[in-house]
């Protein structure tokens, strides 16, 4: 006969790996329980600093949902635990080159069964340019010839401002985030602006035809 305390031993064990079973987002119950992870996102391909949206409408079977971005919860406690919530959406700004983003999803929050899903995708770091004229962001403007215009850089996207070259008429060549620029004839004229990111790999141009009256 085996001694008490062998049995003793293995119902520690299994009461243990049940308590751990009950608190991981990895637990496996029935099949026909278990929810059904999906989500999407935009824009597409993703942009280095704009803002990213996550939407888990397409999981199934779900009432819970628990995001991880590169190994990061979203939501923790101050203990450093992740916590369950009802958001099927969110937005945020990502700005690195490369991220890993995961969903957990929960079809009832006793139960805990449990689904998981993720993308891995780069970041575009491409610059984005464009420029207002006057406050307007026309292409096709008519302006006052011998006075001074503005031009403002500042709706481009993933740019740094000290790189804004600007060129009037395929000349002129001026730099900066917002310029001024008078046209002394009449008649159509152009404007080039060209920004660079922040880390200067990538860059973003733009054209625009107008009139001078």
């Amino acid at each position: 006969m085996k001694n008490p305390i062998f049995f003793i031993f293995i119902a520690s064990v299994v009461l243990f790996s049940c308590k751990k079973d009950s608190n991981s987002p990895n637990n496996n119950t029935s099949q026909s329980d278990k929810s059904r992870a999906c989500f999407t996102y935009s824009p597409v391909p993703p942009k280095a600093g704009s803002t990213m949206t996550f939407d888990a409408s397409c999981s199934q079977n779900a009432q819970y949902y628990i995001w991880e971005i590169n190994g990061s919860f979203l939501w923790q406690d101050i203990n450093g635990n992740y916590s369950t919530h009802t958001e099927k959406s969110f937005g945020i700004s990502l700005d690195i080159s490369t991220y890993k983003v995961t969903l957990y999803t929960y079809n009832s929050d006793s139960s805990k069964t449990v689904d998981t899903v993720s993308h891995t995708f780069a970041m575009d770091n491409s610059s984005t340019a464009c420029f207002t004229i006057n406050g307007s962001s026309a292409s096709n403007g008519s302006y006052p010839v011998n006075t001074s215009i503005s031009f403002d850089a500042s709706c481009s996207s993933n740019y740094d401002p000290a790189t804004c070259e600007w060129s009037f008429d395929g000349g002129q060549l001026k730099n900066g985030n917002n310029v001024t620029h008078t046209f002394t004839t009449t008649g159509s004229h152009t404007a080039d602006l060209q920004v660079r990111d922040p880390s200067r790999t990538g860059g973003g141009y733009i054209e625009k035809t107008f009139t001078i009256y």
